[in-house]
């Protein structure tokens, strides 16, 4: 599966822990490796290359290249139970699997896009909100 091209993105800034006492280290950890392919181009990190790379980098996981594939591996995560550090899966067709990201929070996602590679988008966006396929869960 490959990504899609977007229309247009705005980027923001990961969203950041408000205090250490507030989150676990490893948010703190998963937002430095994040950060790290900002800017990064899409032929470098396509968008399932992109979360299978923080993956391997954050826990030792070793996540498929194919959208649709991780997308059947993980648990279900109900949009309103997104959590930092969730996937996001965006589809055109209703069904399948197109697109995924990193969760980081006030609904806010890292991605690769097709146009402008590494950035963070919100799934408010109508884009985004329009195609939003479901979340998924790698670590419990």
């Amino acid at each position: 599966m490959s990504c899609a091209a977007y229309p247009r993105y705005t980027t923001h800034p990961v969203s950041q822990p408000s205090s250490i006492s507030e989150s676990k280290i490893d948010k703190l950890k998963m937002t430095r490796i994040m950060e790290s392919y900002l800017g990064e181009s899409h032929s470098k990190y396509d968008c399932s290359a992109l979360v299978h790379q923080v993956y391997l980098r954050y826990s030792g996981i070793n996540l498929p290249f194919e959208t649709k594939k991780l997308y059947l591996l993980v648990k279900k995560v109900e949009k309103e139970e997104l959590a930092f550090g969730d996937l996001v899966f965006f589809t055109e067709d209703g069904l399948s699997p197109f697109h995924v990201g990193i969760y980081t929070g006030n609904n806010q996602f890292v991605h690769s896009s097709s146009s402008q590679g590494v950035i963070i988008s919100s799934l408010d966006e109508k884009y985004y909100a329009r195609r939003f396929l479901g979340g998924r869960r790698v670590i419990p």
